[in-house]
């Protein structure tokens, strides 16, 4: 009874203070998903060459300015806007281990469950932690090993420095009540933009996220006449200055190409698994999360928070997953500190009538029906879509490989990275890298989707002249 006592007391602590609060928010969030995630599975076929590219940079203190794991486009030049987080991964599994770097990944997600949950100004109730363990539980299929999860965190603080700062300029009196105090904040954007933008690629869309702010902050000034904009200064200098410091990297502007050249790939959209449309990847995660976002979210409760600068953000990012499911992680991240905000009136008599007046709505449909999408493939995920992932080859098979004469080796796409890891001294038709990768003689992923769908395959061996192909037995079907 004491040690009940004495944990009930605890518990009481722990909800009289806001930060007690958040750290419980982050261990209940952490020990609900990661049973389920694949933070201690070392097995995305990226992270693979993401070590061995670490490796060499980490021991050369040299970057690559072409492809050195290829046969098929051996003189394009590879734009490697990853290479910092290489370096991080590379050197965290060497000196500490691969427990310690999955931790590591653990943690950068920990600190992004934190920095939304302080997005709420008063305290958080039972009802946050539902909406969080719905929430973050739709960004799984995204987390674990992946570089970018750096992006999730970043994006999660481009997000929180946004939410701190509101105008309180006075159009007529021209004073400044506390802009000052409140805009300071936007400084620390330039910096932040130089890291990411050596880190991830999905630095563009904190760029965009912010442009938006920024267009918005100008629209209210100009057009709206409203005080609310008064900061349009701060917000414009910061902004350009972001996007002069996303350049402070080793490959200047030329970041940038390799960026909207995987953006505008439509070889992408059709057959790479992450960046296909939610309308063909399904997410039963995601389709529960809109469920709930439909149920909670009120435009008319929006426009009177804290938050109302942003809410620009909300439809911008939640058209973009109907193209590329890629983008769901922004729009989940953007969605819930509004969610956050809503769950302190959810029961009130107003949420009440609003409520009822939705449900009895063809709105109220809405809810119901990504519900029930959702609650179908979390029953069997198989229904829809039939989901093949390949395996890796044996060490059996990499043993052969090694001895075999060689060098020039045919390889199935999700094992590019894995073969370029465990047997490097060979070269290599295709990798993760290299999806948007042509140039005038060569486009060696449509060549790749070719040869896997059984077209033109005689003469694609014919213009590659591969030594060797190393292929799933009984492997057909295009999907990576």
């Amino acid at each position: 009874m004491k040690i009940l006592k004495k944990c009930s007391a605890a518990l009481r602590f722990i909800w009289s203070h806001a930060s007690y609060q958040r750290v419980l928010f982050v261990l209940v969030m952490l020990s609900l998903l990661l049973s389920m995630s694949s933070f201690f599975s070392l097995n995305d076929p990226d992270y693979f060459w993401h070590y061995r590219e670490g490796e060499y940079i980490f021991q050369n203190y040299a970057i690559s300015y072409g492809d050195r794991y290829s046969f098929s486009m051996p003189d394009f030049e590879w734009i490697n806007h990853e290479w910092l987080s290489d370096v991080m991964l590379y050197s965290i599994e060497y000196y500490l281990g691969p427990m310690a770097l999955s931790l590591w990944y653990v943690f950068l997600f920990a600190l992004t469950i934190w920095i939304v949950a302080a997005s709420k100004k008063r305290k958080l109730n039972i009802i946050d932690f539902i909406v969080g363990v719905v929430c973050f539980g739709t960004l799984l299929e995204y987390v674990g090993v992946r570089e970018q999860v750096y992006t999730f965190l970043f994006f999660a603080l481009l997000m929180y420095v946004l939410q701190q700062n509101r105008s309180t300029r006075s159009r007529n009196s021209g004073l400044i009540l506390s802009e000052v105090e409140e805009s300071k904040n936007l400084w620390l954007l330039p910096p932040l933009f130089a890291v990411w933008a050596n880190i991830h690629g999905g630095f563009t869309a904190g760029l965009v996220a912010f442009g938006l702010v920024v267009a918005y902050k100008l629209f209210l000034w100009f057009v709206k006449k409203s005080d609310e904009g008064g900061d349009w200064r701060t917000y414009v200098a910061t902004g350009v200055l972001s996007i002069a410091a996303t350049l402070c990297n080793p490959y200047g502007i030329r970041v940038y190409e390799t960026i909207f050249m995987t953006i505008g790939d439509s070889y992408l959209t059709k057959y790479i698994d992450e960046w296909l449309s939610l309308l063909i990847n399904v997410s039963n995660r995601y389709f529960i999360f809109l469920s709930l976002f439909f149920a909670l979210f009120s435009f008319k409760q929006a426009k009177a928070s804290p938050h109302r600068h942003l809410l620009l953000l909300i439809p911008f990012f939640f058209l973009l997953p109907w193209r590329s499911v890629k983008y769901v992680p922004y729009f989940v991240i953007i969605a819930i500190p509004y969610l956050l905000d809503m769950t302190d009136s959810i029961l009130s008599k107003a949420h009440i009538n609003h409520y009822k007046k939705v449900a009895t709505s063809v709105v109220g449909l809405l809810p119901l029906t990504a519900f029930a999408i959702g609650a179908l493939f979390f029953i069997r995920p198989g229904i829809l879509l039939d989901v093949k992932q390949a395996g890796y080859p044996s060490d059996a098979a990499l043993a052969v490989l090694r001895r075999d004469h060689g060098v020039r080796i045919f390889n199935h796409y999700n094992w590019g990275g894995f073969l370029i890891r465990y047997v490097p001294e060979k070269k290599y038709f295709i990798d993760g890298r290299m999806p948007s990768w042509w140039d005038a003689q060569h486009y060696a992923f449509r060549d790749y989707v070719d040869f896997s769908s059984c077209t033109n395959m005689a003469l694609i061996l014919n213009e590659y002249k591969p030594d060797t192909i190393m292929w799933p037995q009984g492997e057909q079907s295009v999907g990576y």
